[in-house]
């Protein structure tokens, strides 16, 4: 779905909508995302803000800008500057060896500088931006300034300013100095960062239809996610928020998933240490401001900051792959489509090739009518694109149809991810929340999904798929005016005759998701009947298989292995005499080992080869695993004595 983003005006001192600070990696100080929480900017200049005042503070909208199509800007008579105050001190410190870093366009040398407390005082340190780089040039031009944090103070050295650090009242303020001519400046993208290092990139490639992650077959059963608290809205995701990931990752990898979907940026390595540490990957989504696709200048931007992004995490283990924007098609007309946006996305996953081998490049595309458009965006015109996402609303039954318009195409032989699906618990018709109406119809979506995989039906495109969403956004819905985010609005947002007569037709953007919020219990996750659904759908490879004792004149045999993610309430054990290894000829089976390893089990004399899979609830097995050339191996007796779910992942994953 779309996301709405709203930046007020700004004006002599007010606060904008807010995003709290990282302490590692990254924090942004001015972004796309606003400022941080509990934060204000304010404003100085010799403007008395009556007419004819010619002064001017605001956030200006243009294409050619660094940082998603909008920056601040001030104009003066003669001297002024602004600056992102904190409304309580935070602690910085963990940036000591890092950078401040900032977009600036000017013709006149600025000052910039922190604000913070030192000895129970007020203290501030300031630097010029041509002592770091910025060289006059008229007209004026971005250029960026990187400020290493310790030449902020005397001599360069941190030390004796760390007290300073751990109480910084102004992360930034600018100022210009007095000028008797008219001028502006402006000033994009204020971030500080520090330097990181990962252990390691996954291998993803495409191989025809399917996703490869380290050479075997891989499903995405993922789960888009936004870490929001009650009262936030889309900006609250933009800083590293391990009060809600911590609480989410265990849960969302318990339920069968084994990906989540982001929307706002990857800002920390924390984040991105929690989901694996889960058997969780990380889809990215780098977000694309239509305004920026107008002009070169803006293309260009646009390239800097995705292969920012690439080159700062492709070394993480749990990055998956890379979708850039969002939706971007839905709100162009055909010409800009074909002559701006499909270009510039096979632009920028050629340059993320360039320096990223081990990751595809795709998009989530607002359903599938404008992917492999003829002389627009097919395969030949876009050879570097490597997958597309599809976000599909097609009801509890229209899955399958979009799958099926997309295979239907030429010159079209990509992967298929559906980045978005799914449906809210809002029954209007009630009126009141109907958890088995949303399970019954993700049941439906989810065996449509299942057909359409590659790795099972021959001829088909899916890799996978994404459910929108893990958790309620109370802030979408506008029941009333002004808008209330503590307030779960029960109000139709738009109408979607798809999902009857199995669905309420009246979507409501509030209530979409898998768990929902407890208003006052920041850490309650209460799920719904979906949640199920998917376990069971979900259901995991077993790993790590492995014997820990044999008794070869009983035949008792301690066996331990990982239980499969997902709703996996049972395992068994299928053997069969190594001979007949080859053609996985199994002669009988060990059923009831429980949900846990390890389990003691009886088998006959003589060389075995063994497998262990998972059932769930509904007396479905998962995958048996795959075999040394990636495919999976088949269920015991060719037609499966228990019935085998197509919605398993066959890869073993985790750190």
């Amino acid at each position: 779905m779309t996301r709405t983003r709203r930046l007020s005006a700004l004006l002599l001192a007010l606060a904008v909508s807010a995003v709290t600070p990282a302490f590692a990696d990254t924090y942004l100080v001015y972004s796309e995302g606003g400022i941080p929480v509990n934060s204000d900017i304010f404003l100085w200049a010799d403007c008395l803000y009556t007419p004819p005042n010619i002064c001017d503070f605001a956030a200006r909208v243009a294409c050619e800008t660094p940082e998603g199509g909008s920056s601040q800007g001030l104009f003066t008579n003669q001297w002024g500057g602004w600056g992102v105050f904190h409304q309580q001190d935070v602690d910085l410190s963990a940036y000591e060896n890092g950078d401040v870093r900032f977009f600036v366009k000017t013709p006149f040398d600025l000052t910039v500088g922190i604000d913070c407390t030192e000895n129970s005082a007020p203290a501030s340190y300031s630097r010029l931006i041509s002592q770091h780089g910025w060289v006059s040039d008229d007209p004026p031009t971005w250029q960026e300034i990187t400020i290493p944090v310790c030449d902020l103070f005397p001599g360069g050295d941190c030390q004796p300013h760390l007290e300073c650090l751990e109480t910084i009242k102004a992360p930034f303020h600018v100022n210009r100095p007095d000028i008797v001519l008219a001028k502006d400046f402006a000033v994009d993208y204020i971030r500080w960062q520090s330097a990181i290092s990962h252990a390691g990139a996954s291998s993803v490639t495409v191989q025809g239809r399917q996703l490869l992650v380290n050479g075997e077959p891989f499903v995405v059963n993922g789960m888009a996610y936004a870490p929001l608290s009650i009262g936030e809205n889309w900006q609250g995701a933009w800083r590293d928020r391990p009060d809600r990931y911590l609480v989410d990752f265990p849960l969302i990898a318990a339920g069968g998933s084994n990906a989540v979907r982001l929307y706002a940026p990857v800002l920390t390595t924390a984040m991105l240490d929690a989901a694996w540490a889960e058997g969780l990957y990380v889809i990215p989504t780098f977000g694309v401001g239509p305004d920026q696709l107008t002009c070169d200048a803006g293309k260009a931007f646009m390239q800097d900051r995705f292969l920012e992004m690439v080159e700062e995490w492709k070394d993480h283990p749990a990055i998956l792959f890379w979708l850039v924007g969002n939706e971007v098609n839905i709100n162009l007309g055909a010409a800009d489509r074909c002559a701006d946006w499909f270009p510039q996305l096979d632009s920028l996953a050629q340059a993320a090739h360039g320096v990223d081998s081990s990751h595809p490049v795709g998009t989530a595309n607002a359903g599938v009518d404008h992917i492999c458009e003829a002389g627009c965006s097919t395969d030949t015109v876009l050879p570097n694109v490597d997958l597309w996402g599809m976000q599909v609303y097609r009801g509890c039954q229209g899955l399958g149809s979009a799958f099926a318009d997309y295979e239907a195409k030429t010159d079209c032989a990509r992967p298929l991810i559906a980045t978005e699906f799914g449906v809210d618990s809002w029954d209007s018709r009630v009126p009141g929340e109907n958890q088995a109406m949303q399970a019954t119809c993700f049941e439906d979506m989810l065996a449509d999904a299942s057909q359409a995989l590659a790795v099972r039906t021959p001829g088909s495109v899916s890799s996978g798929q994404v459910v929108f969403e893990w958790l309620d956004e109370w802030w979408k819905a506008s029941c009333v005016e002004p808008a209330e985010w503590t307030v779960q609005d029960t109000c139709t947002s738009f109408s979607n005759p798809a999902y009857a007569p199995q669905a309420d037709t009246a979507m409501n953007e509030e209530w979409w998701g898998i768990a929902t919020q407890v208003l006052g219990d920041p850490d309650a996750r209460p799920v719904r009947a979906a949640y199920t659904t998917l376990g069971d759908a979900w259901l995991g490879s077993v790993c790590n298989l492995q014997v820990d004792a044999h008794d070869p004149a009983s035949g008792d045999t301690t066996i331990s292995f990982d239980p499969a993610t997902g709703n996996a309430v049972n395992h068994n054990l299928y053997y069969g005499p190594l001979s007949a290894v080859s053609t996985h000829g199994y002669s009988g089976s060990v059923t009831g080992l429980g949900p846990t390893g390890p389990s003691v089990v009886t088998l006959p004399s003589g060389s075995l080869f063994w497998v262990v899979a998972a059932e769930n609830g509904i007396s479905e097995e998962g995958c048996y695993g795959t075999d040394s050339e990636g495919v999976e191996r088949p269920c015991f007796s060719g037609n499966c004595e228990v019935d085998q779910i197509a919605g398993w992942n066959c890869l073993c994953m985790g750190p």
